[in-house]
């Protein structure tokens, strides 16, 4: 469902679930692949990505489903932005497969903030630059959301 359209029951728009973001071109991919890895890490319950949970199943498992639930639409476009970024690497194409270790490794280290944003824009309705530059620990406030 398409939840920036009228809904039936109230006929006004709503952004549940969009998300906004401004960056470079070849950012889109990092940015398509941070949503499923969130949703299979806030499902994910043990402390550290490795291993296998009770059910023998490992993150990798948990991420897959999370892209299945998604819908066809941002996995097509990630693998679309992959192709093209394999591509672009040409004889190091080999980059494009490892580079998401190194995403979820960055997404692990900020696990805690990612949740902590979450839970503001859960609670809050929004996070403003300065709310974010706090939560994050850096300088300068970035813009609102």
């Amino acid at each position: 469902m398409d939840r920036s359209s009228p809904s039936p029951s109230n006929r006004q728009p709503t952004t549940d679930g969009f998300t906004h973001h401004r960056g470079k071109t070849f950012d889109s991919a990092f940015v398509i692949y941070a949503g499923p890895w969130a949703e299979a890490r806030c499902q994910w319950d043990q402390p550290t990505l490795d291993g296998e949970d009770d059910e023998g199943l490992t993150f990798d498992d948990y991420l897959t489903g999370a892209w299945m639930r998604n819908g066809p639409g941002d996995f097509a476009d990630y693998q679309r932005g992959r192709a093209a970024d394999a591509e672009l690497f040409g004889p190091h194409a080999d980059l494009v497969d490892r580079r998401e270790e190194t995403w979820s490794f960055e997404l692990e280290r900020q696990w805690p903030v990612i949740r902590a944003v979450a839970d503001r824009l859960i609670s809050a309705g929004r996070v403003t630059g300065e709310e974010l530059a706090d939560l994050i620990g850096g300088g300068g406030a970035p813009p609102d959301f």
